[in-house]
This record gives structure tokens, C-alpha cells and sequence, in this order.
């Protein structure tokens, strides 16, 4: 065999490992893919907050164009939406973000949006994986959250056409502070890993806090397992705390007098993640004196959602009945601060 021939022989050789090794990553990214397929629900988008936390990822990464738009993954409705509701503005969707970016929030990048899912409970999507992996054989590992602190990791070898079992080539290593209290030979060097024979562990973490991230590689392929932050989102509100200067007070004697004032957050309240919830706001209107002829009058101009200004004005009427009284007029806020914040999810997790 001459030289030529040989090496037109060993590249034929290359090119069919090369598209074997393509075929082989295809069906292991085809049951990476089920979010792209229309699984997600956003019925259940609303209340699990394992797929908000997904929401906000995508939201974090994406154009003020895209958030108004991208429907990607199944979710139906663009991710601004869900986030801030049908109708934001630019300046909105930027200041989101950037009260975001204050927190100390922990994205999901695309290749782990299947593990935050999977570990969700959503049956659709764990019926989609299940019945992918059937078909495709391989590892898969999957975690089940049974409280903020203790999870439920499960191996399992799914037959191929040459493979009935596999081994575990190395052993997993855990976070600080976390332990497996159960089944800990499951993520042992030399375990193996039979069809039909999940393994399962029990891993207590030291808070919601931390992360687990797993990659388990055998020689019939390898798979990984991602769980994120056990947090939720909550709203809060109280009452802004009305001081004497923001209450007005006006006496006009057969003339007009107006005055204006504002409610603007501090720097602290501002990097604190609260803002004005103007939809509570009210200015409360005292006619103290104002007989024929004579009125008092409110307004309110909002700025954004951190300062808003009003405005009260008493006329004198320099005829007719009341032309010699005053009009005495007295005008009180009242307004509510809110915020969103990340928090550690409560000694047990809600299912959806």
C-alpha cells in the first residue's frame, strides 16, 4: 500500500469518527433540547420559582427588542412580559435590570436550563427527558429538591445496543459544607451502574444557598447535573413615612396661591431595591375654609418611580360672595413603597 493511498484511507477513517462523534453529541443534546419543544407552561412559570429564576436569566441576557419578542424554550410569551408585565417601556426594562444587577443573583446559562426544569417537578418536562433517554440510552443524573437544604440526586444507566452496564470512572466532588448522608457509594469510582437499577443519594447542603454541580463520566458517555440557588422572589411593601413638609398648606385672601412639593427616595432607599408604587398613591384634600366663590385644587405629576411631584392651589375669589374670606386648603400624601427582591426559599419547598 503506497503511501497516498494510505492516507486517503486513514482521512476516510478520521471523517467517520468525526461524524460518528457528531452523531453521538446529536443524540445527547436531543434530550438537552426538550425545552425548545414547547414543554413549559407559563400557567406554571407563574408560581414555581425554579423556572423564574430561569425567566430572569433569559431576561438579564437579552435586548429590550428581544425581552419584548423572544418566545423561545416554550414559554409562550416574551420574557419582558413575564417579568414586567404587557407594557414597559425602555427606560422600565433598564432599570429592572439594573436593580437586578444590585442583588446578589445567580444566573442560569442556556446549558443548564434543563437541570433548573428538571429539578422544577414539572411532569411534562421529566415525562419528555424520561422518555428521551428510554430511547436514546445513556447516564442520566437528576435532582430532586426535598427542602432548601437536603436533595435527592438520582443516577441511572439506560441500556444502549452494545452497553448493558457502565462504571463510574472517578468520584464526585462536593461543595464545602455539603455531605451525602444516603448512598454515597453511588458517586464512588468502580460503582456500577445497572439497567433498571437507579441509584440513589440523599445530599444535605449547608444552605439555600449553595449550588451543586455534577458531571459523572463513564466510558458509555458521561452526563451532568446543575441546581441552582434555592430562592424565590417576593414582593414587599410599606408605607412611605409622610414628614410635616410634605404636608401642604395654603390660605389665599381674595387671590391665588399655589404650592408644590415632591417625594423623592434616598440614595439608601434607592440601593435598597424600593420604589415609589405611584398606582397607591394619594393626595388627600382638606377644604378647611372656602366659602362661595372660593375653591381648593390638587395635582399630581409623576416623575418616576423614585421622585413624584404635587401640587396645591387655593384661589381667593375677589368677587361675589366669599370675596372677603379666605380659602384655606390643607393637602396630605400618602403613597407606598415596594420592592422584589431574591430571598432564600422557607423551610420547604411548594410544589406546582
Amino acid at each position: 500500500m503506497n503511501n497516498r493511498r494510505f492516507f486517503g484511507i486513514a482521512l476516510f477513517a478520521i471523517a467517520l469518527v468525526a461524524c460518528y462523534a457528531q452523531s453521538v453529541k446529536a443524540q445527547n443534546d436531543q434530550c438537552r433540547d426538550i425545552l425548545q419543544n414547547g414543554t413549559v407552561q407559563y400557567s406554571r412559570i407563574k408560581d414555581n420559582s425554579y423556572f423564574k429564576q430561569i425567566i430572569y436569566s433569559r431576561f438579564m441576557s437579552s435586548s429590550y427588542e428581544q425581552a419584548k419578542t423572544d418566545t423561545t424554550g416554550g414559554f409562550g410569551v416574551p420574557v419582558g412580559e413575564i417579568v414586567l408585565g404587557g407594557n414597559f417601556t425602555n427606560d422600565q426594562f433598564n432599570e429592572k435590570k439594573r436593580n437586578l444587577e444590585k442583588e446578589n443573583y445567580q444566573s442560569i446559562t442556556a446549558s443548564r436550563e434543563l437541570d433548573v426544569a428538571l429539578t422544577s417537578g414539572d411532569a411534562t418536562i421529566i415525562k419528555a427527558w424520561s422518555d428521551c433517554m428510554k430511547n436514546k440510552g445513556g447516564i442520566s443524573l437528576k435532582f430532586d429538591v426535598a427542602s432548601p437544604t437536603e436533595i435527592f440526586a438520582t443516577l441511572q444507566w439506560f441500556p444502549t445496543d452494545t452497553l448493558r452496564e457502565t462504571t463510574i470512572e472517578e468520584d464526585i466532588n462536593l461543595p464545602p459544607g455539603a455531605s451525602i448522608t444516603q448512598g454515597a457509594g453511588c458517586f464512588k469510582s468502580g460503582r456500577v451502574l445497572i439497567m433498571n437499577r437507579p441509584c440513589e443519594a440523599v445530599i444535605k447542603l449547608p444552605d439555600a444557598l449553595t449550588t451543586l454541580a455534577f458531571a459523572v463520566n463513564t466510558p458509555g458517555g458521561s452526563t451532568r447535573a446543575y441546581l441552582p440557588q434555592r430562592i424565590e422572589r417576593i414582593k414587599e411593601t410599606k408605607n412611605y413615612a409622610i414628614t410635616e413638609p410634605n404636608v401642604l398648606n395654603a390660605s389665599a385672601y381674595r387671590d391665588n396661591k399655589k404650592v408644590k412639593s415632591s417625594i423623592q427616595l434616598s440614595d439608601e432607599q434607592i440601593v435598597q431595591g424600593w420604589i415609589l408604587d405611584v398606582d397607591s398613591a394619594n393626595l388627600n384634600l382638606e377644604i378647611l375654609r372656602a366659602l362661595d366663590g372660593n375653591y381648593c385644587k390638587k395635582r399630581q405629576i409623576v416623575l418616576n418611580s423614585y421622585a413624584f411631584e404635587y401640587e396645591l392651589e387655593a384661589e381667593g375669589n375677589r368677587n361675589g360672595a366669599g370675596r372677603n374670606s379666605s380659602a384655606v386648603c390643607k393637602l396630605t400624601p400618602s403613597i407606598m413603597l415596594s420592592r422584589e427582591r431574591w430571598v432564600p426559599m422557607s423551610s420547604r419547598v411548594s410544589t406546582n
